[in-house]
């Protein structure tokens, strides 16, 4: 019997000169991936997402529901995570990390942001996403 987690973030990109440039950032554990966290009590996946973004990034945002990802995995032989994704551009460059729990940042074009992930499954969710917003 596993338990479960769900954490909902978002992809985000910001345009500069046509090209799409995402933010990445590294928590504690090492992990670069996209701005995400848990999910609480009574809480949409939609709500979590900007409020995690927000926390995170310091960057409002409007999750478009449409742009929905979603992949599970099994850490640790005993937790059953539940990862949900949307997409999000954003147009300043007005970035706050939160300290406590962002190490690093990264705002890099696709084939950059490809490289410095480090869980396959957020590859295929950068894939997706990029191809959303042209």
């Amino acid at each position: 019997m596993y338990v479960e987690e769900k954490t909902c973030g978002s992809v985000m990109f910001i345009r500069e000169n046509g090209v799409k440039k995402y933010l990445l950032i590294k928590n504690d554990s090492g992990h670069i991936g996209f701005p995400k966290g848990h999910i609480e009590e009574n809480e949409t996946e939609k709500e979590t997402a900007e409020r995690e973004v927000f926390e995170e990034t310091g960057l409002k945002i409007e999750v478009d529901v449409n742009t929905r990802q979603y992949y599970s995995y099994v850490r640790d032989n005993r937790i059953l995570k539940h990862c949900v994704y949307f997409c999000n551009e954003f147009f300043t460059h007005d970035i706050k990390l939160q300290e406590n729990e962002v190490f690093g940042s990264w705002l890099v074009p696709y084939a950059e942001a490809l490289q410095l992930l480090n869980y396959p499954q957020d590859r295929v969710v950068l894939t997706k996403a990029d191809k959303m917003y042209d």
